[in-house]
């Protein structure tokens, strides 16, 4: 489903990413994520970039959004899901011959756990909490 980021944060949320906003212009980003206040905070720090969010909750209909709609630029992939497991719909992207950049993003943080996403089809990983600054970071080096 499609998301009016300005529904979701207050008119008050400080623009400071100024610099590279216009890479990220009319871009469509995939959130696959279950919890809500995750995703949120994931829309909060990408609405200052002006980019198109589109939402999944679960793993099965992200991969449906996936065949159906080839304009996604990224997939922020959570892995705990209420369906199947992030790394599943990953590989399951990835075996259709998709390669959007996909960053994982979970409260494991080990570095077996980093691996594990690397060799999922994921192109990068964010341990949780995101901060933001480091979510930036990750995400502008694919644009």
């Amino acid at each position: 489903m499609d998301v009016d980021a300005a529904t979701l944060i207050s008119s008050n949320t400080p623009n400071t990413m100024s610099k590279g906003t216009a890479a990220w212009k009319g871009k469509n980003i995939l959130i696959v994520e279950d919890v809500i206040s995750n995703f949120q905070l994931l829309v909060a720090y990408l609405s200052p970039l002006g980019a198109n969010i589109i939402h999944e909750p679960s793993g099965l209909p992200a991969i449906e959004t996936m065949k159906t709609r080839n304009d996604i630029n990224l997939i922020l992939m959570d892995l705990r899901l209420p369906d199947i497991h992030g790394l599943e719909v990953t590989k399951k992207i990835r075996e259709s011959g998709c390669d959007v950049p996909i960053i994982a993003q979970t409260a494991f943080a080990m570095y077996a756990d980093r691996k594990n996403c690397i060799d999922a089809g994921c192109d990068d990983y964010i341990a949780k909490p995101i901060r933001r600054s480091d979510f930036l970071d990750i995400i502008t080096k694919y644009f």
